[in-house]
């Protein structure tokens, strides 16, 4: 068995080659539609270990047709119930100017109580607040920043998350240094 056979690459499912051999195709210019098919069922089933999810998430960020890809890493965003791969997803989409499709989802997780089900560290909710902070601080919305203010009115946000969204609305400030 070799090693993108392993128990910790996840099961092939329908004949795809396994994450880790999906992610050197992806990666290549040589990729189809299928092999990214493949690709963001692999990252959609909960089966898969995060690892190997985010071994994928990576490869189609490198991918040249990476851009090409941003309505498929957009619905695995919604989708996703694990913090790891939400923000590899998050991190992609911005990096390839998914950013603006993606803000409903992220007011979701910045303000959604569900997520507390899939992010009780909130590593996927620190992301969001901070990725919707620069975003409102690049364009000048100012009213995704009056909602991050009222976020931190929230008396459901510890100290500690209440200090965080405070940081991210400073740098988002005009004049503030990123």
């Amino acid at each position: 068995m070799s090693s993108s056979d392993s128990a910790e690459n996840g099961p092939p499912q329908d004949g795809a080659p396994p994450p880790a051999d999906l992610a050197d195709l992806v990666r290549s210019d040589r990729a189809t539609d299928d092999d990214f098919r493949s690709a963001f069922a692999a990252i959609d089933r909960h089966e898969t270990p995060d690892e190997a999810a985010g071994e994928l998430i990576n490869a189609i960020a490198r991918s040249p047709l990476a851009t090409e890809r941003l309505p498929e890493l957009s619905r695995s965003l919604r989708e996703t119930r694990s913090p790891g791969r939400a923000i590899l997803l998050i991190r992609a989409l911005r990096r390839h100017g998914g950013l603006p499709g993606i803000v409903p989802d992220l007011i979701r997780i910045s303000e959604g109580s569900e997520a507390s089900d899939w992010d009780p560290e909130r590593q996927a909710w620190a992301v969001a607040v901070n990725t919707l902070a620069q975003h409102a601080g690049a364009t000048g919305d100012t009213v995704l920043l009056e909602r991050l203010g009222a976020l931190a009115e929230d008396p459901g946000l510890t100290d500690d998350d209440v200090a965080w969204v405070r940081k991210c609305l400073a740098k988002a400030e005009p004049g503030a240094g990123r």
